[in-house]
């Protein structure tokens, strides 16, 4: 058989008839030519300019003309014969294919399992062949490497001595050495063709003209003599198929390796594409995904397993819901002290407690307090402000950061008491400072203390607790904040700068809000608390949408999202994207159509809250009581007499002068009335009001999480299965044709598996054959 082959795919194979085998070597010779034609479309050409191979047949090219010569007497041997390397070229243009065939010839040289023949021309200096050079550089020990003298009738007397050290091997030494060949010339070729038609005869004569030479000639029966083992075609053919089958049982075991472990990734690779589903298997496997989906559909949800960042996320959705519903509440300026629901959480038994009902806590492992950086804690969220700590190893000591994130809507800032208590060194005293009015309209440093000198070393991790005490919050003012204009409108953009109501506002509410009746306690003041109530209850409806939006969102996410951890991901395999596209498009719209209900659920809720009921009336009764008493020890500390006790004893003496001359004593200032003043119905309407939103905003929160959770989340459960079965047509007999399109692979995976599928086949074949080479 005669092939020619080169780099990309092109294949050409003839065999040859018996009739055509006397012209082998014509078409040897032709092919190259014709091969070389081509190369401009099939070889990598980067290395040619075009001029070299414009309008014209390049001299050279890395396609392969391979000739398989089969027959009882030969030897089980492939040769490449590679181009002659080129010194020069006549033509400039054409000095481009010096450094191609070099590189072709370097190409297969550096072959590890390749046998190197080194041809040389006995009339000429080795020293002066660079292909000598070339397979010393890849072959530095000459362990693949022989030797070949060719043209041996071309020696000059009285230099054979050195041809025959070298065949001896005392000089150019090759662990497998040199061998003299001699071909026929073409004299003798033409000779040959003229006198045998018969390729057989051909070959055999040009053999027996070179054993003639060596044993007649007298240059060749001189070699012979030195070196008979070295001398002729057969000795070398011999050779290199025991040198070729020696370097191949030396590499069967590194090959099987090398061929097993590609077995094993082309095979993972395969596998990891999926199995390809029949028309037959299709309802089957598509009733088989929608059951997993679901499946990991309510692992997710019910937080099963190590499948739990969907409830983290919602956790926090939900409790930020809640603050911000908790800050829709109203909160009053009493002597610029801010009075608001959360200041029940440092109150207690209707005094005002020593600290925070917990502490701001953080701990730091051993390494993080050795080494000199700072570590942050998660923000907490405490007595109505947003807190976080800051632990500060240093080289003078160790401090702790109390920073302050977000205060109650209406204050500008807080006074705090706080103690600091570390544990995890060897010796650590507990501090106690105050600092007083630390704004904290956006993340600022409180206070800074320091909980260990430098020679302090941590035993172990460090804990770090914080009790801090709120001695009460400024609030904004008109001078702070543009506020509204009047009581009538009191929204404001942001929750962190609305102007909070004063006792003049409340007060004017009151007279507004008193109708026929006599001026007595009572009526007026539950008008007006009704009326604030209500206006405060309309901004629920922002937080308890975007609450369930931000569910649904989350949910969405967890469901069919990017996430290589998401339901779709992780059930149904990349290799049917038109099957996930039809499932991503059903949760879509499934989740749309539960979001829609739920928000018209929650519509509804709103709407039941603008009647004002609770039947938690013990809460309701004792927490009235605890704001009353906070909002008189605010006005108190704002009062006549604490402003008298704050003048310098010269100004109390002058006042007291006044007075005695006016027929006063300071007592009687009391007496005086101010529109800021309190009086108790302006208490009982801010304790009422703040004491009801203490109440319903749990409540409320509590039931929006609810319905939340059952007619968006566990709906979603519910339905999933029977929405994702109706919506692919899972059990339709008629939609066979539909059901086994949606498993369509995508056209890049179709041929990547048909691919894979070839080198398995052609790999394992492989394997197979070295194992029976090894048997043999």
């Amino acid at each position: 058989d005669i092939s020619t082959a080169n780099p990309p795919s092109v294949r050409h194979i003839r065999t040859v008839s018996e009739a055509e085998r006397a012209h082998v070597a014509k078409y040897i010779r032709e092919a190259p030519g014709l091969y070389c034609i081509l190369a401009v479309q099939f070889d990598d050409t980067s290395s040619l300019n075009s001029s070299a191979v414009s309008g014209k047949k390049q001299l050279f090219t890395r396609n392969i003309v391979s000739v398989q010569i089969t027959g009882s007497e030969c030897e089980d041997l492939a040769l490449v014969d590679l181009p002659g390397l080129i010194q020069s070229q006549e033509e400039k243009e054409n000095e481009v294919y010096i450094g191609l065939v070099e590189s072709l010839v370097k190409d297969y040289l550096s072959r590890r399992n390749t046998v190197i023949v080194s041809c040389i021309a006995s009339d000429e200096d080795i020293e002066n062949q660079k292909i000598y050079k070339l397979a010393r550089d890849v072959d530095p020990e000459g362990l693949r490497t022989i030797g070949v003298l060719t043209k041996p009738d071309k020696i000059e007397r009285g230099t054979e001595g050195d041809i025959i050290s070298i065949l001896k091997g005392d000089i150019y030494s090759l662990k497998e050495g040199f061998y003299a060949v001699r071909s026929p010339n073409k004299e003798e070729l033409d000779q040959i063709s003229s006198t045998d038609k018969r390729p057989q005869g051909s070959f055999q004569e040009g053999r027996d003209i070179e054993a003639n030479f060596f044993i007649s000639n007298d240059m060749g029966s001189l070699l012979h003599a030195a070196a008979p083992e070295r001398c002729g075609s057969r000795n070398l053919l011999r050779q290199l198929s025991h040198m070729l089958k020696t370097l191949i049982d030396e590499q069967v075991p590194d090959m099987m390796a090398e061929v097993t472990k590609l077995v094993e990734r082309t095979s993972a690779e395969l596998e990891g594409l999926g199995k390809k589903v029949s028309k037959q298997d299709s309802r089957r496997v598509l009733n088989d995904f929608i059951r997993e989906f679901a499946s990991t559909a309510g692992d997710v949800i019910r937080s099963a397993g190590n499948r739990r960042s969907f409830w983290h996320s919602c956790r926090t959705i939900f409790e930020n819901a809640r603050a911000e519903i908790q800050n829709a509440a109203p909160s009053f300026d009493v002597g610029g002290k801010l009075a608001f629901c959360d200041m029940l959480e440092f109150v207690a038994d209707g005094e005002k407690a020593e600290y925070l009902k917990e502490p701001i806590t953080m701990t730091v492992s051993k390494s993080d307090a050795t080494e000199i950086k700072r570590v942050n804690s998660p923000l907490q969220r405490i007595g109505g402000v947003g807190w976080s700590l800051q632990f500060r190893p240093g080289l003078n000591g160790t401090s702790v950061c109390l920073y302050a994130h977000e205060l109650p809507p209406g204050a500008k800032s807080v006074n705090v008491k706080y103690k600091i208590i570390p544990s995890g060194f060897a010796s650590a005293a507990t501090r106690e400072h105050h600092s007083l009015n630390c704004c904290t309209e956006s993340v600022e440093r409180l206070i800074t203390s320091h909980v260990g000198n430098k020679s302090l070393k941590p035993t172990g991790n460090v804990q770090i607790e914080v009790y801090v005490s709120i001695l009460g919050y400024n609030a904004f003012q008109i001078a702070d904040v543009e506020g509204p204009a009047s009581v009538q409108n009191v929204e404001c953009t942001s929750v962190h700068v609305i102007k909070p109501y004063s006792i003049s506002d409340v007060k004017e509410y009151i007279a507004k809000s008193t109708r026929r009746e006599i001026k007595l306690p009572g009526p007026a003041s539950y008008a007006t608390s009704e009326d604030l109530i209500k206006g405060s209850v309309s901004k629920w409806k922002v937080p308890a949408y975007s609450c369930a939006g931000d569910v649904h969102d989350s949910l969405l996410n967890a469901l069919v999202g990017s996430s290589p951890d998401s339901v779709l991901n992780a059930t149904i395999p990349a290799q049917f994207p038109r099957l996930r596209k039809a499932i991503h498009q059903l949760v879509e719209d499934h989740m749309m159509g539960l979001k829609e209900k739920t928000l018209c659920r929650i519509n509804e809720l709103l709407e039941m809250e603008k009647t004002l009921y609770t039947s938690n009336n013990d809460d309701l009764s004792e927490n009235r009581r605890k704001f009353q008493y906070l909002i008189r020890s605010l006005d108190a500390a704002n009062g006549i007499e604490s402003k008298v006790s704050a003048l310098s004893p010269s100004d109390q003496n002058q006042l007291s002068s006044i007075l005695m001359k006016l027929g006063c004593s300071k007592d009687d200032l009391t007496l005086i009335p101010t529109n800021n003043a309190l009086n108790e119905e302006a208490v009982d309407v801010m304790a009422g009001v703040l004491s009801y939103f203490t109440v319903k905003s749990k409540v409320f929160s509590d039931t929006l999480h609810q319905h939340i959770i059952y007619h968006l989340i566990d709906q979603y459960l519910k339905d999933c299965a029977d929405v994702l079965i109706q919506g692919t047509g899972a059990m339709s007999e008629t939609n066979s044709k539909l059901i086994h399109k949606i498993f369509q692979e995508d056209e890049v995976v179709e041929r990547k598996r048909t691919k894979l599928e070839h080198d398995v086949l052609r790999q394992r074949k492989c394997q197979s054959l070295i194992n029976e080479y090894d048997k043999a």
